[in-house]
């Protein structure tokens, strides 16, 4: 699954946890100011010039939605030490959703993002962040300064999700636009919740999404054998499948998506980091929110007809196994502790091709395994590792 990339300009990041007292202290203080000091009824009139607690222009936001009057909803605002963010910018049951929030804090809520990404994400770097970017989806990652230390007095970095998203209108790509938005989103987090030295900056171009390829008997995506989907592929089947990958290394998420008919029938994704699902279990991908505790009833639920569509559903997790070890850099020699999740997940659904469920789960995905573990951007299974299979 990989391709020939240039150097990110931040590493990937996969470091030591801090501990959890540390973590615990600052999660409790951060979830304690998220349940109160913020507004959450919707404004209709006036619009305001600024949206998402003033960090965005409105006229930014409202580009990327249908023409119309929009409702403004702010949730959550940034303060000192604590990145938390939610907004909502909607125009005729479209959403610009923007939100920033530690991994470590929304507990089983937390979104899983490498089930939100597929083949149509790239990377997404700059200047002290990187992500993904979708079409209608774009995550970027950067570190705050908590004002925390760990059991060794050192001050704790902690991790930074920032999101954003169109939710209800999966038809446009809106890639280029919205990652701008984002990363400008993130920039005004880091600076209002005072994280460091130097916000997230200069974003690089954003690739577009990846053409599907029809399957041949080399390996797909360079690490699965055709052979590892059974009979499904086999012989004058194998004309009906199709494949696309994630392009690029730099990114946390590469997949590996299956097309069958022209339906997305099946993912093999490798996760790097703190991005890595680290209880996922099969079924639970359906569940998945990236909301962070908000206010009792400050957020109603949506009218009955609102679409809440997005351009990359998550499946079923189907197959999983996480990889754990230490990896030597090739560019610096320096070993690091690394750990990734590989998953295999089928898209179930009313236009799935029958034929899909006929691939043996098992053994395609210790195949996919067999092959994405030994790249130089993942980390082994070791043989202890827990397989799980639907």
């Amino acid at each position: 699954m990989s391709t020939q990339a240039r150097t990110p300009r931040l590493p990937r990041p996969v470091r030591r946890a801090p501990s959890a007292r540390a973590l615990a202290a600052g999660v409790a203080a951060a979830a304690l100011l998220s349940a109160c000091g913020v507004e959450g009824k919707a404004k209709a009139q006036p619009v305001p010039a600024e949206v998402c607690s003033g960090l965005l222009n409105t006229d930014e936001v409202t580009a990327l939605l249908p023409k119309g009057k929009p409702t403004v909803r702010d949730e959550q605002r940034p303060i000192f030490k604590y990145p938390l963010q939610r907004c909502e910018v909607t125009v005729d049951g479209v959403s610009f959703v923007g939100s920033a929030y530690l991994p470590n804090m929304a507990g089983s809520e937390l979104v899983q993002l490498a089930g939100s990404t597929g083949s149509v994400a790239s990377p997404f770097v700059g200047d002290n962040f990187n992500g993904m970017a979708g079409p209608d989806d774009v995550w970027i990652t950067t570190e705050c300064t908590l004002g925390i230390t760990d059991d060794a007095g050192r001050a704790v970095k902690a991790p930074v999700v920032v999101r954003g998203r169109i939710v209800g209108d999966p038809a446009a790509d809106r890639r280029e636009q919205l990652g701008a938005v984002t990363q400008k989103l993130a920039a005004g987090v880091y600076d209002a919740s005072r994280c460091g030295q130097t916000a997230p900056a200069n974003p690089a171009p954003i690739a577009p999404a990846p053409p599907r390829v029809p399957l041949t008997d080399a390996p797909i995506c360079e690490v699965l054998p055709p052979s590892a989907l059974g009979a499904a592929a086999a012989g004058d089947q194998r004309g009906r499948w199709t494949a696309a990958r994630t392009p690029g290394r730099e990114g946390y998420v590469q997949t590996c998506d299956l097309y069958l008919d022209g339906v997305r029938a099946l993912s093999f994704t490798v996760a790097h980091g703190y991005i890595a699902p680290s209880a996922e279990i099969p079924g639970e991908r359906p569940r998945l929110s990236q909301r962070l505790p908000v206010p009792p009833d400050s957020t109603p639920a949506p009218p009955k007809d609102t679409k809440v569509t997005t351009a990359t559903p998550p499946g079923t997790v189907v197959g999983a196994v996480d990889g754990t070890g230490r990896k030597k850099d090739v560019a610096t020699g320096q070993e690091t502790g690394c750990r990734v999740a590989y998953r295999m997940s089928r898209h179930d659904g009313p236009g799935l091709p029958a034929d899909a469920a006929k691939v043996p789960v098992e053994a395609a995905f210790r195949a996919f395994v067999a092959g994405a573990s030994v790249l130089d951007y993942t980390c082994p299974v070791t043989p202890d590792a827990e397989w799980t299979f639907a």
